[in-house]
C-alpha cells in the first residue's frame, strides 16, 4: 500500500503589501542562487515536497480576486524576476492589457507560500518561447530570497550549438 499522505498537504500564506516598499536605505537582503540537479528519471509528477525548490519554481496564475487559474510555471532567476514560457503569457495578453485579469506567481518554500504580483511583462524577441515577468512581493519575505543559478555547459561530444542553444544541424558532406 502506497502512502499518499503528501496529497493531503496544504500550504498557506498571507497576501501583504510589498514588504520592501517602505524598507529604509541600508536594509540588508540575503539572496542565494541555488542549483537544482535531477536524475534522468526525474518527473515533476513524482514530486511530493515542492518546498525542495525553496520557492524558486513558481506557478503562474491568471485571474482576479474571485478566481484564479494556473496555466504554467516559471523559475525565479533574480529576486522578483521569473522566466517563463511565452506561450503561457500570450493567450492572456488581451485580458491583461484591458485590466480584466492579472498575473500572480506563487512558490512553495519551507517558510510558507511565496506570493509575487506581476507588474511588467517582457516577451523576449528572437527566441522561440521566452518571457520575463517582473514582480513585487505580495507576501512576507523569507530570511533568504532564493533564485535559480543559471549555468552553461559544453555540449556532450562537442556538438555545435546554434545561437538559440539548440544543436545545429550540419550536413556531414559540407564539412561543417
Amino acid at each position: 500500500m502506497s502512502d499518499n499522505s503528501f496529497l493531503k498537504r496544504t500550504i498557506s500564506g498571507v497576501v501583504a503589501v510589498d514588504p520592501l516598499h517602505d524598507a529604509p536605505i541600508g536594509t540588508q537582503l540575503n539572496i542565494s542562487a541555488d542549483l537544482f540537479t535531477t536524475s534522468s528519471s526525474f518527473k515533476l509528477s513524482n514530486i511530493s515536497n515542492w518546498d525542495f525548490f525553496n520557492g524558486v519554481v513558481v506557478a503562474i496564475h491568471f485571474g482576479g480576486n474571485r478566481s484564479q487559474r494556473i496555466t504554467g510555471s516559471g523559475v525565479l532567476v533574480a529576486p522578483g524576476v521569473a522566466l517563463t514560457a511565452r506561450h503561457v503569457i500570450e493567450p492572456e495578453l488581451e485580458q491583461i492589457m484591458n485590466g480584466s485579469t492579472e498575473i500572480i506567481c506563487t512558490g512553495i518554500a519551507a517558510s510558507g507560500w511565496m506570493i509575487w504580483k506581476c507588474h511588467q511583462i517582457t516577451l523576449i524577441d528572437h527566441t522561440d518561447d521566452l518571457a520575463l515577468l517582473i514582480n513585487v512581493s505580495a507576501s512576507a519575505l523569507p530570511d533568504v530570497l532564493r533564485q535559480a543559478a543559471i549555468t552553461t555547459r559544453l555540449p556532450r561530444d562537442w556538438r555545435t550549438i546554434d545561437d538559440r542553444g539548440r544543436q545545429a544541424r550540419h550536413s556531414r558532406s559540407s564539412g561543417n
